[in-house]
């Protein structure tokens, strides 16, 4: 039967209202859609690059989306364990392809805020059911203005428009969540079919591919509806006849399977991507504490007004000392989107709600849901205006638990509170509408009157204007480098490299720009920016011949006094024309080895930005790089560098060239030379070769078995060889190469054993007899 049009206008009204107050309230983002997007030029490039290489990897290239090699390079590094947020660049396509990645992503942001107010308006209306009687038309609409103002509150909660100002698109793509909840409260009805646990599962796995937390957050909200149910089921008052009570137990464990199933079974391409790593690395989901305490919600501040707010910020400001250090050691961080707040009338409706159906027994529900997430929020220790408190908090039962600990910001658990403190706030609302409201047409105007007001107070205290924007504009200079054919490499200086616990090289906003920047051109970059990986990602560059001097030499100054002394006399030397660098044994090297790292590692262009590294790093790569001065645009400088000669007569030597490993060989001991040998750690191990002629070749490995029973295959960029037999004895094993094997541009060897071998097999006991340890500064890295 089609919908009544009432019913249909209603909604249709409700999303015009969202949609208006999405532009209204992120201004000045419409005005600036096509050149800016929201941030501070931390997040937002990297975020909206995202979008850029969902539709490279996929339409462009069609390759894996989550095995890049265009940062990192050539390591690469894996996606899967970086906020992608697949599915916001899967509906950015279109909008790329009509307009731009900038407007994508804008685009994609301000829809956020409407479907995420409709899905939290859908959810009260679901709740609000049982109360009203719909069929009277003031009660409807007081039934309508409730669950508006629910999802108001949800959509444009200050929390998410701090996450909006932070550019973490991420973060704030929560707009699945409602229709998740939604759809999961259906599913446990006594008489839910199939369609329900589906839809359920559907909403998660798109909360998923845009931001995988969220997907972990639901999991729990599931968990608390499953426990809930359960003991509804078995409440003695309410208990069915055994019959009864055995068929509604199976329908709500079939569905709750059923959710479970599709949703795995959904998100089957990241776990495929993800699970080798963890096989081969160990568990680098978490370092450490991974900063819970420092973006963990504040009890104090939930009385106040975050810092946005245009009239009432200061407050918070003030009283925080603008999250700064105090004397006493306090900190009261409410900058980095960990300040929540309800607002008065937020949290005044809310508890209304509450005790107006107290006697309901589901509205406990959502009070239990609302005080598990609020806990949640407060991380490991209830701090009070940055202080300590000692108290334990409820987010430490799930730093030890698989895939939850991968969460280290207990304040994003503030979308699954606003979901539950959605359906409270409706009903305090339908409560207070119902208390002003009189019969007749007087009656519906009071209602009208009332709900605005209610709207407008909610706005203000959420409010956080204006929007702070980031310039998303590129120097022209990389149109050249995009307009260069061929396969090849782009080395930005200063290069860093950024996980979600640290970064090493330049610590400077401009990485995150350099990631943006490749949106442009489209080459591989060697710096790069993930959420997390295993050490070996960082510790390659670090030990890399030129590179990781070079990002010593970026970091000597005003900002790292302790380095710039430590190179003083080389600073000096670099001013004065000295070729010898003071003798400075660091950069002597680096400048003696210039040449073969950067035809190693396919970079054709450098591009130095001036205004981030000390005036000398200009100077050293001028003097001592292969590089020829092609463009300028402001401090943005172009080189190109000197082509050298493919050769076709190629010797790795991994033991005595750090850009020649890969993963999964072991640390190089003592007595290093050119022919000191490397153990394989792995059943699968890499090496990268340099540019070759084109052309057939004949790759010989000199190898040594470590047991009985060794065989080993080459996979040759793709390329598989035949498996041979390796003996015990160091022997050299020889493999044919066809012509389009090796390439004159980059080149990956996997060597691929049959078998590994316990320690206790080669050394006699099962102990280590040595140890080795390495370490990098952070100057360095």
């Amino acid at each position: 039967m089609p919908a009544p049009r009432p019913l249909v206008r209603r909604h249709l009204t409700v999303l015009a209202i969202y949609t208006i107050l999405s532009l209204l309230l992120t201004l000045p983002l419409a005005l600036r859609l096509t050149t800016h997007v929201p941030g501070d030029g931390i997040d937002d490039p990297a975020l909206a690059w995202n979008l850029w290489w969902i539709k490279h990897s996929l339409i462009d290239r069609q390759i894996n989306p989550f095995a890049s090699q265009w940062m990192f390079y050539p390591v690469g590094i894996n996606l899967a364990f970086y906020t992608l947020t697949v599915w916001n660049g899967l509906l950015s396509i279109p909008l790329q392809s009509a307009f731009s990645v900038v407007v994508a992503s804008n685009l994609l942001l301000l829809s956020s805020f409407v479907l995420g107010g409709y899905g939290a308006y859908l959810l009260c209306l679901e709740v609000l059911r049982s109360v009203g009687d719909t069929r009277n038309s003031q009660q409807r609409l007081i039934v309508d203005g409730a669950a508006f103002l629910g999802g108001l509150l949800y959509a444009f909660s200050s929390s998410k428009l701090f996450y909006a100002s932070l550019g973490q698109f991420n973060i704030a793509s929560s707009q699945w969540i409602p229709f998740a909840v939604l759809y999961t409260l259906r599913s446990v009805r006594p008489r839910a079919g199939l369609r329900e646990p589906l839809l359920a599962a559907l909403f998660i796995l798109l909360q998923a591919y845009a931001e995988l937390t969220y997907a972990a957050f639901l999991g729990i909200f599931v968990a608390l509806v499953a426990v809930w149910q359960l003991a509804q089921l078995f409440w003695p008052a309410d208990r069915d006849a055994p019959r009864q009570l055995r068929q509604n137990l199976v329908r709500l464990l079939r569905n709750l399977a059923l959710i479970a199933v599709v949703f795995v079974a959904g998100l089957t391409p990241i776990l495929a991507n993800m699970l080798p790593d963890m096989r081969a690395e160990g568990d680098f989901l978490v370092e450490g504490g991974g900063f819970a305490d420092v973006f963990s919600a504040d009890l104090a501040g939930y009385a106040l007004p975050t810092q946005l707010h245009p009239l009432l910020g200061d407050i918070v400001v003030r009283a925080s000392n603008d999250s700064a250090l105090q004397p006493d050691g306090t900190q009261w961080q409410v900058n980095k989107g960990q300040h929540l707040t309800l607002g008065i009338l937020g949290l005044g409706l809310a508890i209304a709600g509450a005790w107006t159906h107290r006697r309901r027994r589901w509205a406990w529900f959502w009070v239990a849901a609302a005080a598990v997430f609020f806990l949640l929020t407060l991380g490991p220790s209830v701090r009070w205006m940055g202080h300590v408190t000692g108290i334990p908090g409820l987010f430490r039962l799930l730093q030890n638990l698989p895939f939850l600990k991968g969460n280290r910001y207990p304040s994003r658990f503030s979308v699954m509170l606003l979901v539950s403190v959605a359906p409270l706030v409706a009903m305090g609302s339908y409560w207070l509408l119902s208390k002003l409201a009189n019969p007749g047409r007087e009656g519906r105007r009071v209602v009208l009157v009332a709900s605005t007001a209610l709207a407008v107070i909610l706005v203000f205290e959420n409010l956080s204007a204006p929007l702070p924007t980031a310039d998303m504009q590129t120097p022209s200079i990389y149109q050249t480098i995009a307009a260069e054919p061929g396969d090849f490499a782009v080395l930005d200086l200063p290069v860093g490299w950024r996980n979600g616990f640290s970064v090493f090289g330049k610590q400077d906003l401009i990485i995150m720009s350099e990631q943006w920047w490749q949106t442009s051109h489209g080459k591989p970059i060697l710096g790069g920016n993930t959420s997390r990986n295993p050490e070996f990602k960082f510790r390659y560059f670090l030990e890399a011949p030129l590179i990781g001097p070079l990002t010593v030499l970026a970091n000597a100054d005003d900002d790292h006094p302790h380095i710039q002394a430590q190179m003083a006399d080389t600073l000096a030397a670099l001013r004065a024309g000295d070729e010898t660098l003071a003798g400075d044994p660091l950069l002597s090297q680096a400048a003696a080895d210039a040449a073969q790292a950067l035809q190693a590692l396919n970079v054709r262009f450098v591009v130095v930005h001036r205004d981030q590294v000390p005036p000398e790093f200009a100077t050293f790569v001028e003097r001592f790089l292969p590089v020829t001065f092609m463009a300028q645009d402001g401090d943005h400088v172009l080189y190109k560098v000197q082509a050298a000669v493919a050769t076709d007569d190629l010797a790795i030597r991994p033991a005595s060239d750090p850009l020649a490993r890969g993963e999964g060989w072991s640390g190089l001991g003592s007595n290093q030379d050119a022919m000191t040998s490397l153990w394989a750690q792995r059943r699968e191990t890499a090496l990268f070769a340099e540019p070759v002629a084109p052309g057939p070749y004949t790759a010989t490995v000199r190898a040594a078995a470590a047991g009985p029973g060794q065989t080993l295959s080459l996979v040759v960029n793709g390329f598989q060889t035949v498996e041979q037999s390796l003996p015990a004895e160091w022997s050299g094993l020889s493999f044919g190469l066809p012509p389009e094997a090796l390439t004159d541009h980059e080149n990956k060897i996997v060597l691929r054993f049959g078998h590994t071998y316990p320690v206790d097999t080669l050394i006699g006991t099962d102990s280590p007899f040595s140890l080795l340890v390495e370490s990098a500064g952070l100057e360095a890295g």
